[in-house]
């Protein structure tokens, strides 16, 4: 990622403190994102505190969750006292299931440690990190920026007030990431490098596991943004605001946008769609052109679509029914081999636990051991649609912890592997990072008829929209023909509108656009 004002600094901020708290989602976070700035820092005489939230227990391969948990207790004890840090605070909260937890329960035990200890500084995650698909790390920095400043206030918590534990907001923040973020303030870790080389030799259960993890982390800097106050800081808005207005894709750690064909096959792929019609206008092009190139593709269909029936007269019933049956014929016509349903109630998926949703994409991968996976971006910008984040993150996160044999080990005991799903093409229709581009001219024709196989789901669409026109006192004559020639033509030339307007940027008639990403 292309980085803004970022400096070399030796953190004087920091060197002039006297006490950091460091928060660490997992064992291994803290060695690998700032291990030689710790380091530095304790050869400064600072005092350093390690919050460890995680026990980590799923951080091994070959290795019960029971054994991992002592050998990660041990190995993070070990690696601290190499950087100097002074004490380990272990909050043994589960590995992977922090997003079960309620975040005012997170924040309220950083408040109380923040009131104790009184730090001048922290050091944790970015809390708006981009494309990290461990959502420990996102729960963990926001839980940490919220009580940063709330802790200040008395409001907030006042039978620790009673306690005598008064108020107190931690003044200086500064926050690693796995993926893309604002980055202000670079620490030059020369001098301290082998100290962090020996922390990771200390932690060797963590670098085992997802060991590419460690890449662009070895060298002789590490990255940060810096914040004062409370919410989200100027330099990083302004950092947003240049990207969306330059007219221009993010750039990304894969380098810029590429044309890509399709590896030949066989390969399988996974298509989570959380709603019937989602992939066929984002991908219908890319996914024909995998399958013609020997690929097998299966689609989960997360929602039950029960709500898209506008001005057609059904039951939720009778719209499930007719939206699942399309979808089937969607992709048949595109040459996808089964459709598995999840049959989530469609705009209430908040209401659903996000470790059962995941559980039960993890089992799916497990079953048909996908070599790549294709869904909505989980990290794109201005996302109206919250069935469409919700079941985007979950994707992503599955993707990985069902190469895990922790997450979820009654799934092992009846005969299923654990199975990674190393590649990810993520669509988006807002703003996202895109690196990869299919030339799908040969395949329009084809997306635009499964497109159209969506009847009802189109239908409905487009009852809205002559629906929301007669309300302003406007209307349009194509949404007025008889038959079904008023939501095929709408379809066509919406289609090829769409996919005409990414093509124009890349030099193709028609294109399809995606963040990759690869394990």
């Amino acid at each position: 990622m292309k980085r803004l004002a970022a400096w070399l600094l030796l953190f004087p901020s920091l060197l002039a403190a006297r006490k950091l708290v460091v928060i660490t989602p997992h064992g291994d976070d803290f060695v690998i994102y700032a291990g030689g700035t710790i380091a530095k820092m304790t050869a400064a005489g600072d005092e350093i505190y390690l919050v460890r939230v995680t026990n980590d227990e799923k951080h091994s391969t070959g290795i019960s969750t029971e054994e991992t948990r002592v050998r990660a207790s041990g190995e993070v004890e070990r690696a601290a006292r190499i950087l100097g840090v002074r004490e380990v605070i272990h909050l043994n909260y589960k590995d992977g299931e922090l997003q079960a937890e309620p975040e005012t329960g997170l924040r309220a035990r950083f408040i109380t440690l923040f009131r104790t200890l009184r730090p001048d500084a922290l050091m944790t995650c970015d809390p708006w990190t981009r494309y990290d698909d461990n959502f420990d790390h996102e729960k963990v920095g926001r839980a940490v920026e919220d009580a940063a400043w709330t802790g200040g206030n008395n409001k907030f918590h006042p039978e620790l007030n009673r306690a005598g534990l008064a108020t107190y907001s931690v003044p200086a923040r500064y926050y690693w990431s796995a993926g893309q973020r604002y980055v202000n303030q670079v620490s030059d870790i020369s001098a301290t490098l082998e100290k962090k080389r020996q922390a990771l030799a200390a932690i060797p259960m963590f670098t085992a596991y997802r060991p590419h993890r460690l890449n662009g982390h070895t060298g002789s800097s590490e990255e940060f943004h810096y914040t004062t106050g409370s919410g989200l800081q100027g330099p990083y808005v302004e950092w947003y605001e240049q990207q969306l207005k330059s007219g221009k894709e993010w750039a990304g750690p894969t380098g810029s946008a590429k044309i890509v064909n399709p590896e030949p096959g066989p390969k399988v792929l996974a298509i989570v769609t959380p709603h019937a019609d989602d992939w066929s206008g984002f991908a219908g092009g890319t996914i024909a052109r995998m399958i013609r190139a020997g690929w097998t593709a299966y689609i989960i269909q997360v929602s039950n679509d029960e709500k898209d029936y506008h001005g057609l007269g059904y039951s939720a019933g009778e719209t499930i029914e007719h939206n699942l049956r399309e979808l089937r014929q969607a992709a048949k016509i595109i040459g996808v081999k089964e459709v598995i349903s999840l049959n989530l109630k469609n705009d209430e998926m908040e209401s659903f636990p996000h470790t059962e949703m995941r559980d039960r994409l993890v089992m799916v991968f497990r079953t048909l051991k996908p070599d790549a996976l294709v869904t909505y971006d989980p990290w794109s910008l201005y996302e109206r649609n919250p069935d469409h984040a919700r079941v985007a993150r979950v994707a992503a996160e599955a993707a990985w912890a069902a190469g895990n044999e922790h997450f979820n080990p009654e799934q092992i005991a009846v005969g299923l592997k654990p199975h990674t799903v190393r590649e990810r093409y993520y669509y988006a229709r807002g703003p996202s990072d895109i690196n990869r581009v299919f030339d799908v001219t040969s395949e329009m024709d084809l997306r635009i008829r499964t497109v159209q196989a969506h009847k009802t789901m189109m239908q409905s669409t487009v009852n809205k929209i002559r629906d929301q026109l007669a309300i302003a006192g406007l209307r349009m004559p194509l949404l007025e023909k008889e038959g079904d020639r008023f939501y095929l033509q709408m379809v066509e030339i919406y289609e090829r509108g769409r996919a005409e307007t990414v093509g124009k940027k890349y030099g193709l008639r028609y294109a399809e656009e995606f963040h990759y990403e690869e394990e």
